[in-house]
Formats: structure tokens, sequence, C-alpha cells
């Protein structure tokens, strides 16, 4: 009896194992394809969909410029199914989470915020970005506030279903809502991704 047991406990587990797989199989194959999808299905959302290293080039309006580094991770799309793909594009986009450092100067900046990406072609894509971002200058800092907008673009290009190479430029600013001295921060950027 326990031989028996544990041949159909064997099989049953073999068949779980089998399915699981070729379920996950199936979702990453729709997951890792060279253009993002607009309106992803709920069981493909991933957390961490993508790593991005940033090279920056920075300019403080009028005061300063630098040369700086970044990291950024987004997820895949919200997972939205109304139906509707244009609905489920502008209200599912993909979030973000980023760290950027201009070398040799301040202030060094955190940001988070939606992207939406939209296909071009197989492989060219553009990007846009909304969010806040939190800085090391605070409210006396080059910056004028210690929190600002943060908006960004850029255009993309899927070197395969893993990698992926972006030019781009974002600005931070407060908007006045700091007082009148509001600078701003501008910077380009070059950045290589890679989609899990």
């Amino acid at each position: 009896m326990p031989a028996l047991f544990r041949r159909r406990t064997l099989a049953a587990a073999s068949v779980l194992l089998a399915s699981a797989l070729s379920a996950g199989g199936a979702a990453t194959a729709a997951d890792l394809g060279a253009a993002p999808d607009l309106a992803a299905p709920a069981s493909s959302f991933r957390i961490l969909d993508e790593i991005r290293a940033r090279l920056l080039g920075t300019a403080i309006f009028e005061d300063d410029t630098s040369v700086g580094i970044g990291a950024e991770v987004l997820s895949s799309a919200l997972p939205l199914d109304s139906g509707n793909s244009l609905v489920d594009f502008v209200f599912g986009p993909r979030l973000h989470a980023g760290l950027a450092s201009p070398l040799g100067a301040d202030p060094l900046y955190g940001y988070a915020g939606f992207t939406w990406t939209l296909p071009v072609t197989d492989s060219l894509f553009v990007e846009v970005s909304l969010g806040g971002a939190l800085n090391t200058g605070g409210d006396t800092g080059p910056l004028g506030c210690a929190a600002t907008f943060r908006e960004a673009a850029a255009v993309g290009w899927s070197l395969d279903e893993h990698w992926r190479i972006l030019a781009g430029i974002e600005h931070l600013s407060h908007a006045d809502l700091c007082g009148d001295d509001n600078p701003g921060l501008t910077a380009v950027s070059a950045s290589v991704g890679y989609r899990f």
C-alpha cells in the first residue's frame, strides 16, 4: 500500500509540475516579447520587469552642469482588462523607481512614478514618465525644494527580447510650490535596460 501511494503521489506531482512549467513558459514568452504589450494580462504582472543603468548629463539652469550616473527599475504594465486597449494603456502604466547621482555636484535624487511605453515597431518604442522626486539639497539646495515633480521622455530600441537601449530627457522642478526660486534641473540620459 505505501509503495502504491508513493507512485500515485509522484505521478500527481509530475502532472502538476508539467502543468506549472508549461503555463510559466507561456507567460514568460508573452512577457519577453520585443515590444511591450499595451495591456498585459493580470497573470503576467511582475513588480520587477526591467532594470536599467543610466548615464546622465545634468544642468541646473544658469548654475551648474555635471555628468551623473543612475539606476532604475520598472514593473510590467499594471494589470487592467477593461476590453478597451486604449483605456488599459492609459490607466495601466508601468511603475518605476530610480536613483540618480551627479558626479562632483549636488543634488542626489531618488524618484518614482508611472511610465507609459508605446511600441512604434517591433523594436522601436517611446516612453513618457510622470512622477515625483526627493533630493538631498533640501529647501535651500540648488533645486529650491526637497520635493519636486519629475517628467521624462525617451526613445528606445529593443536589441532582442532582453536587452534595450534608450536616449531620453528628464526635468525636475517644484512648479513654484516652494517659492519663486525654481531653477529646475534638466538631464539628458543614455540607458541600457535588461528585461527579465
